[in-house]
């Protein structure tokens, strides 16, 4: 969580003597992630640190593709005139093993905390 403080708000008085009124500072949430850590190495070719990586390869419920399974991405992949535009690392893709749910909500009603969970209850000092 951040605050943002807020300036006084003018409420009257005369131009000699004005009348402002004290705002409280608001609290927000914080979307920056790793580009509001001023400690935070940024490359943006190289892409942003893989935090869940390990999480989700110790859960087994998921496999690594050879390559992408759509073929819009592997038509852009192979068209060598946006080879500008790509990051130095692409992601290896994955999928869901046979008979697995992958997601954060099918984990959640099966009262499973997840990695990913409590790291967001961590970043927003919630237990979790």
């Amino acid at each position: 969580m951040r605050e943002i403080v807020l300036s006084p708000t003018h409420i009257g008085g005369s131009k000699e003597q004005p009348l402002y009124e004290q705002n409280e500072a608001v609290p927000v949430y914080d979307t920056a992630g790793a580009y509001g850590d001023p400690a935070a190495q940024i490359d943006v070719h190289r892409g942003l640190e893989k935090l869940r990586a390990r999480w989700i390869a110790e859960r087994d419920d998921s496999e690594l593709l050879e390559q992408n399974s759509s073929g819009y991405t592997q038509q852009r992949l192979a068209d060598e005139g946006l080879d500008h535009l790509r990051f130095d690392q692409l992601p290896t893709p994955r999928r869901a093993r046979a008979g697995c749910c992958v997601t954060q909500l099918h984990y959640a009603r099966q009262g499973i905390i997840t990695p990913e969970m409590e790291f967001i209850a961590l970043r927003g000092k919630h237990g979790p």
